[in-house]
C-alpha cells in the first residue's frame, strides 16, 4: 500500500512538474501557496457538490444513456464547477504582467490535477493501456482536457488584457475566457462517457493517452511562444473589479 501511494503521489505530480519545466522560470513561492490554498478550498467545494448530486440527480438518471440527461449532469456537477473555481482563482491571483497570467493559469490547472488524480487512483486501481493493465495513476497522467481547457482560457486572457491595454471593452473576451473552457470540458466529459457505455474498455484509455501526449506537446508550444512573446512585458496589466481574497 505504501508504494502504491508513493506511485499515485508521484504520477499525480508529473503534470505540475512538466508545466515548471515547460515555464523555466523562477517560481514565487508565496503565489504558488496562494494556488494551493485556493485550490484546496475548490476541491472542498466540489466534494460537497458530490453529496448534492444524489439529490439532485439520482442513481438512475446518472446513468441514463440519454444524451440531454448527461449532458446537464457532466455541465453542472463537473465541467462549471471545475472551470469555474480555476478562472476565479487566477482572477484572484491578479497578475500583474502577462508572464505572471501565464504562469499562474497553468500552474493552477495542474494544481487542480493533482488533487483530482490523487482522488481517481485512489477509487480505480487499474486501467488497460495499449493492451497493458497499469495503474490509473498513470493514465491520470495523461488526461488532457485541463491543460486544453487552461490554453485557451490563456489565449483569451491575454486578448483581454491586450484590449485593456488599448483602452477598448474587454469584456467579451473575458466571457470567451470562461465560457469556452466550460464548454470545451463539457463536451470532452459527454464524449467520453459515451465511449465508455460502448464497454470498450480498451478505447478509452488509449485515445486519452495519446490526446494527453498531443496537449503536452501543444501546451509546450504555447506557454513557450507565449513567455518568449512577452519576456520583456513588465506593464502592469490592469485589474479586474473583483476584490483580492485575504490570506491569513
Amino acid at each position: 500500500e505504501d508504494l502504491e501511494m508513493i506511485i499515485q503521489i508521484v504520477c499525480a505530480l508529473v503534470p505540475l512538474a512538466l508545466i515548471l519545466l515547460f515555464i523555466k522560470e523562477k517560481i514565487d513561492f508565496n503565489r504558488f501557496a496562494k494556488i494551493v490554498y485556493c485550490m484546496v478550498l475548490a476541491f472542498l467545494g466540489i466534494l460537497i457538490l458530490a453529496l448534492v448530486v444524489p439529490t439532485v440527480f439520482p442513481t438512475g438518471v446518472r446513468d441514463s444513456t440519454s444524451v440531454i440527461s448527461i449532458m446537464m449532469y457532466v455541465f453542472l456537477f463537473e465541467a462549471l464547477p471545475e472551470e469555474l473555481f480555476k478562472f476565479l482563482t487566477i482572477k484572484k491571483l491578479n497578475a500583474k504582467n502577462k508572464k505572471t497570467l501565464i504562469k499562474d493559469i497553468f500552474i493552477t490547472s495542474t494544481v487542480f490535477m493533482f488533487f483530482e488524480n490523487i482522488v481517481y487512483s485512489k477509487n480505480y486501481t487499474g486501467t488497460i493501456l495499449f493492451g497493458n493493465i497499469i495503474p490509473t495513476a498513470v493514465l491520470r497522467m495523461f488526461i488532457p482536457i485541463h491543460l486544453l481547457s487552461q490554453i485557451i482560457m490563456a489565449y483569451f486572457m491575454i486578448k483581454a488584457y491586450n484590449e485593456k491595454d488599448k483602452g477598448k471593452n474587454s469584456t467579451g473576451y473575458f466571457a470567451l475566457s470562461l465560457t469556452l473552457p466550460i464548454i470545451i470540458h463539457t463536451l470532452y466529459n459527454i464524449i467520453n462517457r459515451m465511449i465508455e457505455r460502448t464497454k470498450n474498455f480498451l478505447l478509452v484509455p488509449n485515445i486519452v493517452c495519446l490526446l494527453g501526449i498531443i496537449t503536452y506537446i501543444l501546451t509546450f508550444i504555447f506557454i513557450r511562444k507565449m513567455m518568449k512573446k512577452y519576456s520583456t512585458d513588465n506593464q502592469e496589466v490592469e485589474s479586474i473589479s473583483i476584490n483580492r481574497i485575504q490570506y491569513s
